[in-house]
């Protein structure tokens, strides 16, 4: 076939490869729910523990998982919302959860999709999409694909990003609405994206405002009290605990570790490489070009006066800047940005010289499908290995309890956080596997397992030996130890005046949710 002939082939059916292409990496982002795998971390064990409370004691949610900055404060109960019918549906599984998540991912793909050719055309469209499902085959946020609240943000923000600059061009009221709304239930995810994003959009919006004599879309606003209200209605519930617990975080005088001058510098850095980072996994110099080459382009004075890519940078730089204000760890604040970068990379497909464009999309996508190829060929084979994250690892020690246990049991667990979700909703799912054999948390009986994960090496003042002594009340060595990679669990047979010996009331054994 002539070369000629091969390329005007290429250019008629490649919305059909882009698509086949798309299609290889979604089915390839479900390799680890094929493997009966999750990522299953203390916040995911902890929104199952949650989930299953919430089911046991017919009780609403009024918050959400906690905010892990500010002592007192909560991010919305939006995300158990969505997950509860799935939660439902698969009685507890967490595999079958993995496919929820799974087909949310689908959903939010499809959504860029829409979002890209709503804003630009369909070109830009199928690229975004190409490259979003390279980079979505594992979430750069960690090894395996790991869903939790800030994710409805990452899915939400292509949304609010094309209502909001469809409101600046068509001046429709409805746009800024469904904006709002949007934002709403993005602070509903994550509060730490969302509440930054409201107040630089509101400062915008009051400048939008007056220059277009638009001063009744301002009641537009009143719409919040709907995604917010169960914000109002836990601090009504609760004498304004979260109210009374931000004023107290923001009007203290925190003590800083962090000298100044290193303080800014790392906010700086952190504009040119956190979200970048996602893109370009593993490499610190592609995400620093990516992002100054990206950033500098989109000041061109062409593009900058469109209004898709003059928000991108109010949004993103102005994010950014009110996180000057906030001294603290700044986590995956940043992730619902990447959608948005993805989206406007791929459409300079058509303001970008193609021999410019093409090499440096091209370079992008590979490096994604290569970083999650080999992410997915470097995942440890045995389950014994996978470590403490792992669900696999999870049920294979809960399932060694139960079928070593020859009568009901009780069991303690230890972890170096002392946050015990992970183990306890493996025991607590698999006692639908083993109903002739009643386990109970944090309690003594005959039969009594002490299952206790390895604290760091250097971190000598976690003892398990000393938590065992005095939280559990348990003062002898056990009959049995089996060991499993990080974990050993102890088996005892207790005497009645061990039984009776109390342990620590306050043990972790609850989400301590309301």
């Amino acid at each position: 076939m002539k070369i000629g002939k091969f390329v005007s082939h290429i250019k008629k059916y490649w919305p059909v490869l882009v698509m086949t292409l798309v299609v290889i990496n979604v089915l390839l982002s479900a390799s680890w729910v094929f493997k009966g795998e999750i990522h299953y971390d203390i916040d995911i064990s902890r929104d199952f523990l949650v989930l299953s409370e919430a089911i046991r004691n017919r009780q609403p949610f009024l918050i959400g998982p906690h905010s892990g900055v500010i002592a007192g404060v909560f991010h919305g109960p939006l995300w158990y919302y969505l997950n509860l019918p799935a939660f439902i549906l698969g009685k507890g599984d967490p595999v079958f959860m993995g496919w929820f998540w799974w087909g949310l991912s689908v959903g939010a793909l499809a959504l860029i999709g829409w979002v890209s050719k709503k804003l630009f055309n369909y070109k830009t469209a199928l690229l975004t999409m190409l490259l979003y499902s390279a980079n979505s085959i594992v979430n750069p946020m960690d090894n395996l694909k790991q869903f939790f609240n800030p994710y409805g943000a990452v899915v939400l923000s292509p949304l609010f990003y094309y209502l909001f600059v469809t409101y600046l061009k068509s001046k429709k009221v409805i746009y800024l609405i469904l904006a709002l709304f949007t934002t709403g239930l993005i602070i509903q995810f994550q509060m730490a994206f969302g509440g930054p994003v409201l107040v630089i959009s509101t400062i915008f919006l009051l400048f939008f405002f007056h220059k277009n004599k638009l001063y009744k879309h301002s009641f537009s606003f009143l719409i919040l009290l709907f995604p917010l209200s169960t914000f109002i209605a836990f601090d009504l519930r609760h004498d304004f605990l979260q109210t009374q617990s931000m004023i107290k975080y923001f009007s203290s005088n925190r003590p800083v570790d962090i000298p100044l001058t290193f303080f800014v510098l790392n906010r700086i850095k952190s504009i040119f490489t956190d979200v970048y980072l996602m893109l370009t996994p593993g490499s610190i110099l592609f995400a620093y070009l990516s992002s100054l080459a990206f950033t500098l382009f989109l000041l061109k004075r062409k593009l900058f006066e469109q209004a898709e890519y003059f928000l991108f940078l109010y949004l993103y730089f102005g994010f950014w800047l009110f996180l000057f204000v906030f001294r603290g760890w700044t986590g995956n604040y940043y992730w619902p940005f990447l959608p948005l970068i993805i989206i406007l990379i791929s459409s300079l497909v058509d303001h970008l010289p193609k021999m410019i464009f093409f090499p440096v999309f091209l370079l992008l996508l590979v490096w994604n499908v290569h970083a999650g190829v080999s992410t997915i060929r470097a995942f440890p084979k045995e389950v014994t290995r996978r470590g403490i994250n792992s669900w696999t690892y999870n049920k294979f020690l809960g399932e060694g309890v139960y079928q070593d246990a020859t009568e009901d049991f009780g069991y303690y667990i230890f972890t170096p956080d002392r946050w015990v979700y992970n183990q306890k909703y493996a025991l607590e799912y698999l006692q639908q596997k083993y109903p002739q054999k009643k386990s109970c948390a944090s309690c003594k009986k005959r039969l009594t397992y002490l299952i206790v994960v390895d604290p760091p090496k250097d971190r000598p003042d976690i003892d398990p030996v000393g938590w065992r002594i005095t939280d559990v009340g348990i003062q002898r060595e056990s009959e049995e130890a089996k060991r499993i990679d990080v974990t050993t669990i102890y088996k005892y047979y207790l005497t009645n005046e061990e039984i009776l010996v109390p342990h620590n009331p306050y043990l972790m054994d609850s989400t301590f949710f309301r």
